[in-house]
């Protein structure tokens, strides 16, 4: 790689002020350790390589903590190694081909076979498989060992995704619980590139039926036999083989060039699975609703119980979120890893690379919309759970306040005759002399009872032209105040306005009447002096 010094200074004031400071210039030579003080075998182990890396590299240390392997755990690593190449004795025949390799199991005959290639290689593809955490750790120390692998990888593989130099693809679903990183790495001795893929699953089922759909096609003229005897891949290796096998030469050429295009097959597994657990919880939920997976007995009786999309006690939600989850990581680490090394546009077939990778995200894409209805679909079918849980709980509460207004109904009638006893069962001194009848206790009993039920019923009447009075007036002492102050404002008007006026009235017509009659007189007064 050739690295270019650092300008730190563009123009004269630049320059000088870097010169007064002596500042030096910076290149990649003054940070990077020199490869030729390095020695050949610097570490005995890759343990011990990561053990010592640890003071200088802190993000490291969960490694260096899981990798102290307990040998009582059997090895159930295995290697599947796919090399591409021309392969053909004819001179003249350029063409490329595919060569697979049976498991091979034993740091002993891996070391020896990782070192080895046919000549002719120009690819090589290894798929390294565990189950869960109990990997070989003589198998891992050689291939650390003989690739140089970086340490984060192992720990972008064992932990989360923090670390972007691998391609990662997440399989999150039980019980086919899986995880694939997919890396370039290259050994020393070798001209050839080699697509490193660790696969890491918690059981040995793998779905056939799910991946291989665009692989074996059932026909009516396949004889039943030929299906029978048909070699089902096990792994995501044979399955990869598999379906590179359907590439002429002048695609394989291309995933020599373009690397990315060899990881596609496994990609285009992952969306089958995915789409065909998103079709499995789409018709649990409209059967079964929102219950866990052991109530659909469907596929536990006809097919295997890994072929179901959840375990026992697996809810579509849980489900969902591993999909989306998984699935989304997956997506991503695909996008991210569309350009060198995976794609080089320098080298040749980068038009068909770019051609076959728009159709891969073509079909992510689908997937993911797959994912977002199926997350509408648990939504819509929650808010109609919830809608049934409410009005049911509104019905028992309102058959709840139903009894309570029935005991208080009963409740009218004994507390008065409680209140009745409790009086006759006091002990009053005027009542020592002259002891009540038995009259008495049932009259005031019938009357105490009588005026709670008529009180009960006035209140019921006036329960809803009180509530809104007090609705109206926001409160009840606020509704007092304005009720005092309205008729303190009236008595006050009636006071000072109407009652003068109509004292003014009253007394402006006798007036008038008085005078009226005063007249009269005197006109009387005064007709009967003239006739005198």
């Amino acid at each position: 790689m050739i690295m270019s010094s650092i300008d730190l200074g563009k123009g004269t004031k630049s320059n000088k002020m870097a010169k007064n400071n002596d500042f030096p210039d910076v290149i990649y030579n003054a940070f990077a350790t020199s490869t030729d003080r390095l020695p050949n075998i610097p570490y005995k182990s890759f343990h011990d390589y990561l053990a010592k890396n640890v003071k200088n590299f802190s993000d490291i240390d969960p490694i260096e903590a899981n990798a102290r392997w307990d040998p009582h755990y059997p090895p159930t690593t295995e290697l599947y190694t796919l090399d591409i190449g021309q392969y053909s004795t004819h001179t003249q025949d350029q063409s490329y081909s595919l060569h697979g390799h049976a498991p091979i199991r034993g740091a002993t005959n891996i070391d020896s076979h990782i070192r080895a290639a046919a000549p002719g290689t120009k690819l090589r593809m290894l798929f390294f498989f565990y189950q869960h955490l109990e990997n070989d750790p003589a198998l891992l120390k050689v291939l650390a060992s003989f690739y140089d692998l970086n340490p984060r990888i192992l720990q972008e593989h064992n932990l989360r995704s923090i670390f972007h130099d691998s391609l990662d693809i997440e399989r999150a679903v039980r019980p086919r619980r899986k995880k694939m990183t997919i890396t370039l790495v290259s050994g020393p001795s070798q001209d050839f590139q080699t697509v490193l893929v660790l696969v890491s699953q918690l059981g040995n089922f793998y779905s056939r039926n799910i991946v291989n759909r665009d692989i074996l096609i059932p026909t009516q003229y396949s004889s039943p036999d030929n299906l029978k005897t048909w070699r089902q891949p096990n792994n995501e290796a044979e399955t990869a083989f598999l379906r590179l096998t359907r590439l002429n030469s002048m695609e394989l050429e291309a995933c020599v060039s373009q690397p990315i295009i060899a990881v596609l097959p496994m990609i285009r597994g992952h969306c089958l699975e995915t789409s065909q657990d998103v079709y499995q919880i789409r018709e649990h939920v409209n059967r079964f609703g929102l219950a866990e997976a052991g109530i659909d007995t469907r596929y536990r009786t006809s097919h295997h119980p890994g072929g179901h999309w959840g375990s026992e006690k697996t809810d579509p939600f849980e489900a969902f979120q591993r999909i989306n989850s998984a699935f989304t990581t997956s997506s991503r680490s695909l996008n991210d890893h569309l350009s060198f090394p995976w794609m080089d546009s320098r080298k040749p077939h980068m038009e068909y690379a770019t051609h076959v990778v728009d159709t891969t995200l073509k079909d992510v894409k689908r997937v993911m919309e797959e994912v977002s209805d199926l997350r509408e679909l648990l939504k819509e079918s929650s808010s109609l759970i919830l809608a049934k849980e409410s009005i049911v709980e509104a019905r028992r509460s309102a058959a709840q306040a139903e009894s309570v207004t029935q005991l208080t109904r009963m409740a009218f009638i004994f507390i008065p005759l409680t209140f009745a006893t409790s009086v006759f069962g006091m002990n009053i001194e005027e009542w020592q002399e002259d002891v009540p009848k038995l009259k008495w206790f049932f009259v005031t009993a019938l009357s105490c009872t009588t005026f709670t039920i008529i009180s009960a019923m006035l209140l019921a009447r006036l329960s809803t032209p009180y509530r809104a009075w007090v609705k109206e007036h926001r409160g009840l002492w606020r509704g007092v105040g304005h009720f005092i102050r309205d008729w303190f404002i009236c008595i006050l008007l009636t006071l000072v306005i109407t009652v003068p006026n109509r004292t003014k009235d009253f007394v402006s017509s006798h007036m008038q009447d008085f005078r009226i009659r005063r007249e009269e007189k005197k006109i009387k007064g005064k007709a009967g002096a003239a006739m005198v």
